[in-house]
């Protein structure tokens, strides 16, 4: 064709060749090499949107054992796909839909993209930005859905009941068919249990297709003897043949039926599954980023968080030696308010607790404050040798006690017997708590 398409809206395929149309809806058939799995785009041409055939795709249902199906991650998908399958997960790139069909599993439908393909796309200028990366079988039987819904709100169709729905689109190639269920009264609000591509050729037989269909609803949990409804398009050949009681959809005759190309660019907008999510979004260019950027990313994130917490700690640290600095300050002065310049605070309280004195009251007081001051020289001194916690220090007749917490057991440990090297004195553990994880809150007693 000689027809010039500068900016491609959509390719796609119908099962043996490409097809591109642009915004003014000139189509032409594209090219393609036998060792290439991309077809070649005329030159200056973008790619807004592809939807791939069915055919090229891993087509798989699964039905897990979770509550919901936000529990679904492409991990899961692969090892369910290994399990059960003779593929290879890290074969294949996998997109789902899934929802609950009871309360303890859910139900769905997986498709996987292959990881060549994916690769081709990413190292290929023009089709690396692509933003839409779809399905012709998902846009194709959630249009005849739509279409459903639509048409029941207006004429009030009764099969609102139904539980599962039967989709069908025909083309003049074959047919695509899958089950639809939904939980509620609205059909709208459900997901898909199964989606397949039956391609007919001229002269088939009728009969074995008739059988195939019927065998396959079945298997994907449709029940035309229970009231499941079927909706969609069909040839009358077809619908003759498969004498659907319960049909609400349309009828058209053999050489009505559109071309699958044609029927697919007809709703190629109108698709909203698309592949390229999580990391395979467009302009992530996957093959710039090398194996180990992952693993740098997020050690990177692990050091900034150790570099603020221990920020964090050591300015806690230093407004807690602060505190005991000025707690320090504040009892000189009481035990020596004839001293107005401290040199060595517990020197000098030491000196003036050795001197001659007639008032014993005040020597007592001098006593007493030398001995806080001593142990809380001994406590700085564990407490910047050990990472633990103060809460509160009190001091009353000669007994102090020290309440804190510390990381865990061991380390309360250490400081119980830390402080006991450095005064030489007993130094009882009065209490201990142990809080969330492995924190140890404690109070010891030192008289």
């Amino acid at each position: 064709m000689s027809t010039i398409i500068k900016q491609v809206v959509t390719i796609c395929s119908d099962g043996k060749q490409w097809h591109a149309i642009d915004a003014h809806h000139n189509m032409m058939t594209l090219a393609i090499s036998e060792d290439e799995l991309l077809p070649t785009l005329p030159d200056g041409a973008t790619v807004a949107r592809l939807l791939l055939p069915v055919e090229q795709l891993l087509n798989r249902t699964f039905h897990l054992p979770f509550s919901n199906a936000k529990f679904i991650d492409q991990d899961i998908l692969s090892q369910e796909l290994e399990e059960r399958s003779s593929e290879s997960a890290e074969s294949w790139w996998l997109s789902w839909r899934a929802g609950q069909t009871d309360n303890e599993a859910v139900s769905g439908i997986m498709f996987g993209v292959s990881e060549s393909f994916r690769q081709d796309i990413d190292i290929n200028d023009n089709w690396r930005d692509i933003n839409f990366i779809g399905s012709d079988i998902w846009a194709r039987l959630n249009e005849q859905r739509d279409h459903h819904v639509a048409t029941q709100a207006t004429e009030k169709s009764e099969v609102t009941a139904n539980r599962k729905l039967a989709v069908f689109d025909s083309d003049a190639s074959g047919l695509f068919f899958g089950v639809w269920n939904y939980p509620g009264e609205q059909i709208k609000d459900g997901f898909w249990l199964a989606m397949r591509r039956l391609n007919l050729n001229e002269g088939s037989d009728t009969s074995a297709t008739v059988e195939n269909i019927r065998r396959s609803l079945h298997s994907m949990g449709w029940r035309e003897d229970e009231g499941d409804a079927a909706v969609g398009r069909l040839s009358v050949d077809l619908h003759q043949a498969l004498n659907l009681s319960t049909w609400h959809g349309e009828l058209c005759e053999a050489g009505e039926l559109p071309s699958r190309r044609d029927a697919t660019i007809a709703v190629a907008t109108l698709s909203s599954f698309n592949y390229r999510h999580g990391r395979w979004r467009s302009g992530s260019h996957m093959k710039q980023i090398q194996p180990w950027y992952r693993s740098l990313a997020l050690a990177a994130v692990l050091m900034l968080v150790w570099s603020i917490s221990q920020v964090w700690q050591n300015r806690q640290l230093e407004q807690q030696l602060t505190m005991h600095q000025q707690q320090v300050i504040e009892a000189f002065h009481r035990g020596l308010p004839d001293e107005k310049v401290i040199i060595d605070a517990l020197a000098q309280l030491r000196k003036a607790a050795g001197e001659d004195g007639t008032d014993m009251r005040a020597q007592n007081h001098r006593n007493l404050a030398s001995q806080w001051l001593q142990r809380m020289d001994i406590i700085n001194r564990v407490y910047q040798q050990i990472n633990w916690t103060v809460k509160e220090i009190s001091f009353k007749d000669g007994t102090m006690t020290l309440t804190g917490s510390s990381k865990d057991l061991q380390t309360m440990n250490n400081i119980h017997q830390a402080l006991q090297r450095a005064s030489g004195e007993d130094i009882k553990i009065q209490d201990t708590n142990l809080s969330s994880g492995n924190e140890v809150k404690f109070k010891l007693v030192w008289s």
